[in-house]
């Protein structure tokens, strides 16, 4: 963990010597709060009762009742995330109907690297990066429950909430706020069975009584994972201050400040590169380069690497490996898809490693983060129908990420030499090799600017035919938005440049990184890692000089919206008990974008301009990182956008406890230099509508409440970041060869395909008495592609010619392989790709499970023996999925038969216990995590083994058993 700032730790430090003294002058605080109006933009603090929530402000910005809102949402009230042990949003969303984040669902690919670095999840089919605070779009910072309190998801798009998004929908979070009342101090400490330890201090003091109050909450949180050595330590602190210096004024400030160091957790199990070399006898090689017996079942493979460092085992000098040998990964004879079934993973039965505690890949992924975030708010009553809300955020983010590939491989040395023919003193070890090192840095800065009116019209004292004209609330709405992102790529190479003619962007330049392993099957006495590290040492042996070198484009994009709302919701035809029966709500918002960023050029040695660095990447000189992004390039064109969405909802009530819902939104997100598309060229926008019908009932006088939605979504040029593997590496591989000057395809591009979604989604909470509650959610989600990669089919057609020509033409050695020879190999691979993409068109994306169901309960005993106990738990079970397809007599895809995944079913539980601590309170509590300890591997790849059948390549590791226990005390 790096070094909290100065000015953090400062704050620390002065908020823990006045906690004693505050905590005194909250003690003596009068419990009874004068009540004060609310605002209309604030919850009231007792909407929520055990599982269910009654008040929302995500249908459309205003404090509504959740019975009066037409759109789908969802709120996980505290009650609920406590009862979960939940500590951020990946502990709770797979709780949401039609809602599930990769790293729980099963859905975790190889080219899923990019959004590590964000917030992912996938709402009713699509996936999403969008979340918020307090309405306030939160960049790249997972949403934390020290700070704020339960978890809105509005499914589907919202034009009056938050009008660019993800069709999917939005999550929101609400931050603390002061409390004018009592609000004791509460110390939570957690720990768990993989060794996380967690402390989080919550704090609340009235300064002038009414008047002006204060909130403090600090965060130290150092999680591990099951799989060694992943998890994060993150640390922040949050400071809320709120003033009231008049009747109807309020005056809130909200700031935070944090860090957090990531190793991501990689649960794909490594690949096999053992098992047919120890079938094959384990075979070795008694000189260095002797001729290799590369045939199917030899045991045996040709290295293509150029530069390797062995960072883990005993030391030996960087050097040339070409020509080496390493053992060989299964394959299937004559199969078109060697690449995918070389990919085969270690099972259970097979491992030579600890597989269900440590990730061979280790440390190859991480992140140093930090963020900042600064609100400030006025709500002003003009009137007494008429308010006011006025707000300003800035948030900025900055992180700087490591990211080594692929390094899922454990392949055994049979070189009984080195490569300048001394003696291999890692003979016969297992290892795990990075082909590629890449450093990212990203700055992302947001400012924005709303201001919110809000105006009550009550209209039912004029009659029309008897009936009142009901009442309304307008509401208009406008906000400036202008956010800045700088992006760096380094790519760790040879800078003396001896391949592609001194091009430092060849791949022949890198600078690969092996990790010799100390596992089952390591001789006794090897110096060896129990998973990959790397010191960054620089490298200077004969004809290899280390260094980092910009690999990709930078960016300096700055992307502005200028947003109007208008909206109204109108509750008309009043019953007799005083209910209104009919609630309609119309919305239509303009969102004006520019995008404009930096064009940069290219050195002679095929990389872009900027200083370049040696050495740890996470120590270097953040001016030198910066240099390239900052100090040059040019000003590219203005991409500028007009859009207009909309919202319409109903409800109507034929009685008090019965409403029948519609729901429609436009869907939009807009074009933004920050996704390219493969000619790095501005993506275009994404563009939809979604629908909504639903009913909605209450029972037992509201202790039971049910929600039942049918939904539609359309969603056109939606952007898709995880086929790039499926193309970069052959296109890189043919422009390589024909053309080097061409260089590689953008690094962060996307490709486009257009979604239809439907499905149900089903809620139900239950608060039968003041001490059980209970909750069910069930969703059935059913997404097709449409069509997909309309660009890259166009990029390719305009490059095809040039490629058949030249099919002869031989592949740098650099990426060459026994059946991986010419451009004409390399065409025939991306081919095949692009062919079974457009093959899945009709077809649902994989991995993607259709039901789910959900089902949490919580019962305190207030009688008896067991009196201050708490029990419960629930389950999810999710059904099936597909994870690939037989192939026909062409070895295309064939849709009509999947090959289905396992289903997944995980039970939960939790106990707990309250009692006194010298006249505090003391809440212990027990969450055990998977209770039935399913563990070990389950199969997210089948590939046709040529007959029909399902060959099982990549495997997923099962998180085990995990016991939670955290205390909270109330000082």
């Amino acid at each position: 963990m790096k070094n909290i700032p100065y000015g953090v730790l400062g704050m620390r430090l002065a908020v823990s010597a006045a906690v004693p003294v505050f905590a005194v002058n909250v003690s003596s605080q009068d419990a009874d709060e004068d009540v004060f109006e609310l605002s209309p933009f604030v919850i009231e603090a007792n909407s929520e009762v055990g599982y269910t929530a009654t008040q929302t402000l995500s249908g459309s910005r205003m404090r509504s009742k959740l019975s009066d809102v037409g759109a789908s949402i969802d709120v996980l009230t505290d009650e609920l995330l406590e009862d979960l042990g939940a500590s951020d949003m990946y502990d709770s969303l797979d709780m949401v109907a039609s809602v599930s984040t990769w790293q729980n669902s099963g859905g975790q690919s190889e080219f899923e690297n990019e959004f590590w670095f964000q917030t992912p999840y996938v709402s009713r089919g699509f996936a999403s990066n969008q979340t918020m605070l307090d309405f306030f779009e939160r960049i790249q910072v997972p949403i934390d429950s020290y700070n704020t309190t339960n978890f809105t998801v509005a499914r589907g798009p919202n034009s009056i909430l938050y009008g660019i998004g993800s069709p999917g929908g939005v999550i929101n979070a609400t931050l603390k706020k002061p409390v004018f009342g009592d609000q004791p101090t509460t110390l939570q400490l957690r720990t768990d069975s993989n060794g996380s330890f967690r402390t989080s201090l919550d704090f609340n003091n009235v300064l002038v009584e009414d008047k002006l109050a204060m909130r403090v909450a600090l965060l130290s949180d150092d999680r591990d994972e099951f799989l060694d050595p992943a998890g994060h330590e993150r640390e922040a602190i949050y400071g809320t201050l709120t003033w009231k210096p008049f009747e109807g004024t309020s005056v809130n400030t909200t700031i935070e400040n944090g860090s957090e160091d990531t190793v991501f957790r990689w649960t794909t199990a490594s690949y096999d590169a053992v098992t047919p070399w120890l079938n094959a006898g384990s075979p070795t090689l008694a000189e260095a380069k002797d001729p290799i017996n590369q045939s199917l079942g030899s045991g045996l493979d040709r290295q293509a690497s150029y530069y390797v460092n062995v960072a883990g085992g005993t030391p030996v000098p960087a050097m040339n490996w070409v020509g080496m040998g390493r053992s060989e990964q299964f394959e299937i004879a004559g199969h078109p898809k060697q690449n995918d079934i070389r990919k085969t993973s270690f099972t259970d039965e097979t491992a030579i490693y600890d597989i269900d505690g440590v990730q061979l890949m280790g440390e190859a992924r991480s992140r140093e983060l930090d963020w900042e975030n600064f609100t400030v708010s006025l709500d002003q009553k003009i009137l007494d129908n008429l308010q006011l809300q006025v707000a300003y955020n800035h948030a900025e983010t900055e992180y700087y990420a490591l990211n080594s590939f692929p390094g899922l491989a454990v392949h055994i040395d049979p070189n009984e030499q080195l490569p300048n023919g001394e003696s291999n003193p890692n003979f016969l070890s297992p290892y795990i090799e990075m082909s590629r090192h890449d450093f990212n840095a990203s700055l992302t800065k947001a400012d924005t600017f709303r201001s919110v009116v809000s105006y009550d019209l009550d209209l039912n004292e004029n009659k029309l035919f008897g009936f009142g004209l009901g009442r309304y609330n307008l509401m208009g709405m406008y906000e400036d938005r202008s956010q800045r992102n700088l992006f760096g790529l380094f790519v760790r190479a040879n800078t003396i440049g001896k391949a592609g003619g001194g091009n430092l962007s060849n791949p022949g330049n890198r600078i690969r990184t092996r990790v010799y392993l100390d596992t089952d099957i390591t001789p006794d006495g090897a110096n060896a890692s129990p998973y990959y590290t790397d010191t960054w040492n620089l490298i200077d042996d004969p004809g290899i000089s280390s260094g980092w070198v910009r690999r990709g484009t930078s960016r300096n994009i700055v992307d502005t919206r200028d947003t109007k709302v208008a909206a109204v919701q109108g509750f008309l035809w009043k019953s007799e008990k005083g209910y209104e029966r009919l609630i309609l709500t119309a919305g239509q918002r303009e969102d004006d974008t520019t995008s404009q960023g930096v064009v940069y050029p290219k050195t002679s040695q095929g990389i872009f301009v900027g200083e370049n660095f040696r050495g740890n990447p996470f120590e270097a000189d953040k001016s030198v990182v910066w240099d390239g992004t900052v100090n040059y390039g040019t000003l590219g064109a203005v991409n500028a956008t007009d859009n207009t969405t909309n919202t319409y909802s109903a409800v109507f009530k034929p009685t008090m406890n019965i409403g029948l819902t519609y729901s429609y939104s436009d869907v939009l997100i807009s074009a933004s230099s920050l996704n390219p598309d493969i000619f790095d060229t501005i993506s275009p926008p994404t563009l939809g509508e979604t629908e909504d019908f639903g009913v909605r009932a209450s029972f037992l006088k509201d202790k039971i409440s049910t929600s039942l939605v049918r939904y539609t979504t359309s969603s056109n040029n939606a952007t898709e970041n995880n086929l790039r593997g499926l193309i970069s590496p052959e296109v890189d591989a043919m422009w390589q060869a024909i053309d080097p000057s061409r260089g590689e395809l953008p690094a962060r591009y996307n490709t486009f395909r257009d979604d239809e979604s439907t499905g149900y989604e089903f809620t139900a909470t239950a608060n039968l008495t003041g001490n059980w509650r209970a909750r069910l959610a069930i969703n059935k989600v059913q997404t097709t592609i449409s069509s997909r990669l309309p660009r890259t089919d166009l990029y390719i057609a305009e490059n095809l010619s040039t490629w058949e020509a030249n099919r002869s033409l031989a592949l740098d050695p650099s990426v060459a392989s026994e059946d991986y020879q010419t451009v004409g190999d390399a065409l025939d691979i991306l081919t095949q790709n692009i062919a079974d993409l457009h093959a899945l068109e009709g077809t649902a994306p994989l991995a993607q499970r259709e039901w789910k169901v959900v089902f949490n309960t919580g019962y305190n005993v207030k009688e008896g023996p067991l009196k201050n106990f708490g029990f419960g738990g629930g389950f999810i079970w999710e059904d099936n999925d597909v994870i690939g397809y037989a192939v026909d007599e062409n070895s295309i895809v064939d849709s009509s038969r999947p090959f289905e995944g396992e289903e997944l079913f995980n039970v939960n539980a939790f106990a707990s216990y309250k009692t006194k601590v010298f006249d505090r309170d003391l809440k212990l509590q027990l969450n055990v995590r998977n209770l039935l300890d399913k563990d070990g591997t389950f199969p997210r790849q089948a590939i046709d083994d040529l007959t029909g059948n399902p060959y099982y390549t990549r495997q997923q590791i099962r998180a085990p058993r995990t016991f939670t226990l955290t205390a909270t005390l109330e000082l």
